[in-house]
């Protein structure tokens, strides 16, 4: 028997996402065929549409499944939705067992709420070989395999994801060498990776189940690229999403990127129903932003990291983020602006991509979630960049960093191929920012005069040269 499509996958794991499974068990003993027959269309708990889908999109979900009548066939066994993702009990953190003919799948639903978000955070602590989401997914996925994994059980698969992604992903790493031996593939989408203790420490099963994984991921998706990949098997799909269209200013709320991580947007129409896209490459900005991360995963200290993936994370947390964010890593590092923008410009130099100013504009969500104010100027062809913090105390200038960044004229051949050298200059203390703010005009001025000497002068030299 043909196990489920990639396009049956993602519709399920889409799916997860809806009430009928957040809330309830009710579902279970139907079908999925039967979900689409009782779907009410509804905002979950915090005001959202589920996984980011609108109505006329959700609608195009509905006929696909009422027309493929795979999913008459296929019967839900089990939802686990016991825990939440807030304290309160809002968004739950959602499993699920399903079985089609011969096989089984269990699947696990994103990143539910503030607990799974610092959960997240805690992925990239060297100290943690595994979390405590990932262990409670291998403990539903053991209790799934005992209960319903007999005789006539031929195959067995796990899927997920973002955040449920890397669940699966984890299982087969843990359970694809054991006496599980039904378990045959996993099928993440846009599941983040793995810290470096993970790999370190399961080297031996993550080699023997690597080729087992296949990770497919939204060309434009930015949660796949947090942290190292342990598979080959990377796919990326074009992106296409009509997010917005009903909702614009809550989907920009809610995806500080453009939506671009829901599972709905590397699904396209075709004759009526919805189908994967098709296979393209990442973006260049994705895999700018992927090398990066990588980057400072290397080069950061301990503490600076844990405090970024804290910061980065609580970015989709909805409320009382402090609640979900340790004590210690509320506030940055000393000095922490300084280094994070010396990471960044070093990084700029060692890879011929996007510029300084470019990459500091792709990871501006992040810098205002750490509580960042960013400010651009241009002036000829200055970029003057300033980030400092949120503290109105004009006293605490430690967290300032004034960035003096700009084109120097003269170039330098590398690998053949001019290129234009840049100057960063860092200014870090004596420097206090109301003064600076009132004064940027003045300081642009004098900036502009101490590296290009005014237009007319320039001009003016040119002028000599030519006579000369």
């Amino acid at each position: 028997m043909k196990r489920l499509s990639l396009t049956q996958l993602l519709i399920i794991n889409t799916i997860l996402y809806t009430t009928e499974f957040n809330v309830g068990q009710k579902l279970v003993g139907k079908t999925i065929r039967d979900w689409e027959r009782e779907f009410k269309f509804e905002l979950d708990s915090l005001g959202h549409f589920p996984a980011e889908i609108n109505e006329t999109e959700m609608e195009k979900v509905l006929k696909t499944v009422r027309e493929d009548k795979i999913y008459s066939k296929i019967e839900i066994l089990d939802v686990d939705n016991s825990k939440s993702g807030y304290n309160d009990g809002s968004e739950p953190i959602v499993n699920v067992t399903l079985k089609y003919e011969d096989m089984i799948y269990i699947a696990f639903k994103g990143t539910a709420g503030g607990v799974e978000w610092r959960d997240n955070a805690y992925a990239s602590y060297p100290e943690y070989a595994f979390t405590e989401a990932q262990r409670e997914a291998l403990e539903y996925f053991d209790k799934m395999y005992e209960k319903y994994v007999n005789c006539n059980i031929k195959k067995v698969y796990v899927t997920g994801h973002s955040k449920g992604g890397n669940k699966a992903q984890f299982i087969m790493v843990m359970r694809g060498s054991t006496e599980h031996t039904k378990l045959k593939k996993c099928f993440s989408f846009c599941g983040q990776g793995f810290n470096k203790t993970f790999i370190k420490t399961y080297s031996k099963e993550i080699e023997e189940n690597k080729d087992k994984i296949y990770n497919i991921s939204a060309d434009n998706d930015y949660v796949n690229v947090i942290l190292t990949q342990i598979t080959d098997k990377i796919k990326f799909v074009k992106s296409i999403t009509n997010i917005g269209d009903i909702a614009k200013k809550r989907a920009i709320i809610r995806h500080r990127f453009g939506a671009w991580h829901s599972p709905y947007v590397m699904l396209k129409e075709k004759n009526g129903v919805l189908v994967i896209n098709r296979k393209t490459e990442q973006s260049r900005l994705m895999r700018t932003l992927q090398l990066f991360l990588a980057y400072i995963y290397e080069n950061m200290t301990e503490e600076d990291l844990k405090y970024f993936y804290h910061a980065m994370s609580s970015i989709l947390i909805e409320k009382e983020k402090e609640k979900y964010i340790p004590e210690k890593y509320r506030n940055a590092p000393k000095g922490f602006y300084r280094r994070f923008i010396t990471h960044i410009y070093n990084f700029q130099k060692e890879e011929d991509n996007l510029s300084f100013v470019q990459i500091l504009g792709l990871l501006r969500p992040m810098l205002t979630e750490m509580g960042a104010v960013m400010i651009k100027t241009r002036v000829g062809l200055d970029n003057i960049v300033t980030i400092t913090n949120n503290e109105k105390d004009n006293e605490n200038i430690e967290n300032i960093s004034i960035i003096e960044y700009s084109h120097e004229k003269d170039e330098e051949k590398i690998e053949g191929k001019k290129k234009k050298k840049g100057k960063i200059e860092i200014i870090t203390s004596m420097i206090n920012p109301k003064e600076w703010f009132e004064d940027i005009t003045k300081r642009a001025k004098i900036l502009r005069k101490k590296y290009f000497k005014g237009k007319e002068n320039i001009e003016k030299e040119k002028e000599i040269k030519k006579k000369n």
